[in-house]
């Protein structure tokens, strides 16, 4: 029996449909390439993962499509890690590996911004630095994304 449990937000497919909440739930890809991106997202290579980590673009039709028959392209990737909110609660909890893994993201892209700084100057790492890189990094994984769609092309699950 498949899960029903969001393995990155450990959303529950029964606190979804009590709320009725529009979130529809999808299993690992079959294609290899796609398959491996979400493994490297999730962490692991079974259950399921919930809408709410997916960009509108990945839907065929959008969010606006019935949620429940929502279906993904076949290029589609998780990667939306945010806590998830629903109704202004926050699903992942205060200890979560997702927000701990996230705060570790920061940290390591702190480090590697000092480490990039001559270790002879004093120079202070300032929020645009953080910021600069931060986009820097979210340009390099936009471009993957795109690299894998044109991989995958446009099969859909």
């Amino acid at each position: 029996m498949p899960s029903h449990t969001c393995i990155v937000c450990k959303l529950k497919l029964t606190f979804v449909k009590q709320k009725n909440l529009a979130v529809s739930f999808h299993a690992f890809p079959r294609y290899p390439y796609t398959k491996q991106a979400w493994i490297e997202f999730c962490g692991t290579d079974t259950g399921v993962v919930c809408s709410k980590h997916f960009s509108d673009d990945c839907f065929i039709a959008g969010r606006e499509e019935n949620y429940k028959r929502r279906r993904l392209f076949g290029w589609a990737v998780p990667t939306i890690r945010l806590p998830v909110k629903i109704n202004g609660t926050s699903i992942l909890s205060e200890n979560s590996p997702e927000e701990i893994s996230s705060s570790s993201l920061s940290e390591t892209i702190q480090q590697e911004i000092s480490e990039s700084v001559d270790s002879k100057e004093t120079t202070h790492l300032s929020a645009d630095n953080i910021i600069l890189t931060h986009s820097a990094t979210i340009s390099q994984l936009k471009a993957q994304v795109q690299e894998h769609k044109s991989k995958v092309g446009t099969d859909v699950f």
